[in-house]
């Protein structure tokens, strides 16, 4: 696999590929697919109103409750209600109710359920954490339903930048304000 950047490398695994190259479509087969409790509800009516009870690969889900973990509304309780519901029906063992994890991008990879060389899909576009392990989370959004029905879905893979840091930070200037720093003069809004 030389002349692949780290992510190349975890996603042509994740596609059976011996290599892939930027601005390439493919359907890598996840590790690992994440779906948090806000976006769990629509997920569910959408499967279920085209008769999809079963999920691919129900032992590669987990289902995390890290928005809502205070019901203090009507709507958080039925999120609550109707994630239990979904994770029985479709037999996922990986189900983090409220009390039960953390926030989902930081636990998972602290408990060894994302692992360095991972790829994983997740409707939340926080997956990209799991960079900081050497692991690969993509974002679907809703297309997530397709993943839990089909086992994966297209992506483009991504390019990638090289930066070359030089120098030290001034006292108070930390590596987060660094990042948003970067982040602004290569993807101005």
């Amino acid at each position: 696999m030389a002349g692949m950047t780290g992510p190349q490398k975890i996603i042509a695994r994740a596609c059976g590929l011996p290599r892939v190259q930027a601005g390439d479509i493919v359907f890598p087969v996840p590790d690992l697919v994440m779906v948090h409790d806000n976006v769990l509800p629509g997920v569910k009516r959408a499967l279920d109103s085209i008769g999809i009870d079963r999920l691919a690969e129900p032992q590669k889900v987990m289902l995390v409750t890290d928005h809502e973990v205070i019901y203090g509304s009507p709507r958080a309780a039925l999120y609550g209600v109707t994630n239990r519901q979904a994770a029985k029906a479709w037999g996922v063992g990986r189900f983090y109710d409220v009390g039960r994890g953390g926030h989902g991008h930081i636990f998972p990879m602290e408990t060894g359920l994302v692992r360095p060389g991972m790829f994983y899909f997740d409707n939340d576009r926080h997956c990209t954490n799991a960079g900081a392990i050497g692991a690969v989370g993509f974002r679907l959004g809703l297309e997530v339903a397709r993943v839990l029905a089909t086992g994966t879905n297209w992506i483009q893979v991504p390019t990638s930048l090289k930066l070359t840091l030089k120098g030290r930070l001034p006292r108070g200037v930390h590596a987060r304000d660094l990042g948003a720093n970067v982040f602004g003069e290569t993807c101005p809004q």
